[in-house]
């Protein structure tokens, strides 16, 4: 194992095992060579700028090569490459199957008891809890919005079906936080193709001042010509609501940005000529929900322009 080109996160032990001596990590460190992901966790620079998903699969992976149990919850998440937001990454879970329940806690790990049948797959040679359950674990001890961001990118990428999670979910009865598990898989839905959309129609769901939108909604013209599709739609109102993450805006797609905010000013246009209202939100106005719910809510409750244009809930 050379310490410059580790390709992935290993913990001291391997490193002193394939030879190195603490002088020589704490060398690589001062070099730049790797950095310390945590308490007896190096590895290469890139993974400390990686997205939360990719740094905490690395720092779950490394610990979990040598200890027993499957890696559960949030790292079972990041392991099978589903979004973590929301979620505290600083620890690894894991699951053991023992009777009874409880965990088993230390500054570094989480150790879950699961007495029901296991339900593990293994994934460059380590036991990870299978997805399904993964989510109705997150389900029953995370906030609903983040159960919700997981569970909609889960069904979106056919890592598991909705009769999985509902078979998880009765196996979990009588489990603590089986209940709000419940409540959150009622609003999952694999036709969201990205956290800010999971998080932008749980907001907009639980308000009680707005109708449900539709998902993923084809605006065409009167004579069946494409105009756009929403992320966000209410058909009868005729406004769409866009959830802009601004990386097409920013060259991030290979289309330079100033080209994509034309197209998106030309495509705005035959919108509103065809009768359509469009709201934008990104990231930083989940920040401020309240602000955000009630720009919503005047596009939406206002009366409705005329109706030039049909509207078809595309599939995912």
């Amino acid at each position: 194992m050379d310490i410059d080109r580790l390709a992935g996160a290993a913990t001291r032990r391997e490193l002193l095992a394939s030879g190195y001596t603490p002088n020589d990590l704490r060398r690589a460190i001062r070099d730049g060579a790797i950095v310390r992901l945590a308490a007896g966790v190096f590895g290469p620079r890139w993974i400390d700028e990686a997205p939360p998903e990719i740094k905490h699969a690395q720092l779950a992976v490394a610990p979990a090569r040598g200890r027993t149990g499957a890696l559960a919850r949030v790292s079972a998440a990041a392991v099978h490459g589903l979004p973590v937001w929301g979620m505290r990454t600083d620890r690894v879970h894991l699951s053991a199957r023992r009777g009874g329940s409880g965990t088993l806690a230390t500054s570094r790990s989480v150790t879950h008891a699961d007495p029901r049948p296991a339900a593990a797959v293994r994934i460059d040679g380590i036991e990870v809890v299978g997805v399904a359950r993964t989510v109705i674990d997150i389900a029953r001890h995370e906030s609903k919005t983040a159960a919700v961001v997981v569970g909609d990118a889960a069904l979106h990428l056919k890592r598991c079906t909705l009769d999985e999670l509902l078979i998880e979910l009765e196996l979990a009865s009588g489990f603590p936080g089986h209940s709000r598990a419940v409540r959150a898989v009622s609003q999952m839905n694999g036709l969201s193709e990205s956290p800010l959309e999971s998080r932008s129609r749980v907001l907009v769901v639980d308000d009680p001042g707005l109708p449900d939108p539709d998902l993923q909604v084809d605006v065409v013209d009167d004579s069946g010509a494409f105009l756009a599709r929403g992320d966000l739609a209410w058909v009868d109102q005729q406004v769409l609501g866009e959830c802009d993450g601004h990386g097409k805006y920013r060259g991030q797609y290979g289309v330079d940005p100033a080209i994509a905010v034309i197209r998106e000013k030309e495509r705005t246009d035959r919108l509103h000529e065809a009768g359509w209202r469009v709201v934008r939100w990104g990231w930083r106005d989940l920040e401020h929900p309240d602000r955000l719910l009630a720009r919503i809510r005047r596009m939406v409750l206002a009366p409705p322009l005329e109706r030039r244009a049909s509207a078809r809930q595309g599939a995912s």
